[in-house]
């Protein structure tokens, strides 16, 4: 009886597991990149990246997706990046492949004067559809009180 009983919690426990797994189709990673991360670093051959200053940060974005998607649509990824001095960028690129990555890098001067990356979100995109994203866990979308009616409205008017 025991036993049926641990088989039965056994079998229950295993299918809410398998019920509760999503499969992310795109996900991103932010790292930083200095010249411990050159080869030449290790193996003492000639680099001239090792003489000049050599530090910044690196975002890969990674994709993972059916091949029945590649066929049906033409997928792009957009991804959009926050910098620490409040400025943002946005870039697209194919995706012509299952599974795959793109690496951005933010190097040296540039990333000098953007003081570095805050917070990313990536758009996995089909005929300006967006089918699936992903974002950073402290993302939120710019408020401009200059556009966004609700906030430009006030909260309450004066009687005169």
């Amino acid at each position: 009886m025991y036993k049926q009983l641990g088989q039965a919690i056994l079998l229950c426990v295993l299918l809410l597991g398998l019920c509760a797994c999503e499969k992310k189709r795109i996900w991103m990673q932010n790292d930083f990149v200095t010249r411990m991360e050159l080869a030449s670093t290790y193996i003492g051959t000639p680099d001239p990246r090792r003489t000049q200053p050599y530090y910044g940060q690196r975002l890969t974005t990674y994709w993972q997706v059916p091949h029945s998607y590649l066929v049906d649509h033409e997928l792009k990824i957009k991804a959009r990046v926050r910098f620490r001095n409040n400025t943002e960028t946005t870039y697209m690129f194919p995706v012509n492949r299952s599974r795959g990555h793109h690496i951005y890098t933010l190097l040296n001067e540039p990333y000098l004067e953007t003081k570095g990356i805050l917070t990313y979100k990536a758009e996995l995109i089909s005929n300006g559809e967006v089918l699936e994203a992903w974002h950073h866990q402290i993302w939120a979308e710019w408020i401009d009180p200059a556009t966004d009616d609700e906030i430009a409205a006030p909260l309450f008017e004066l009687d005169e």
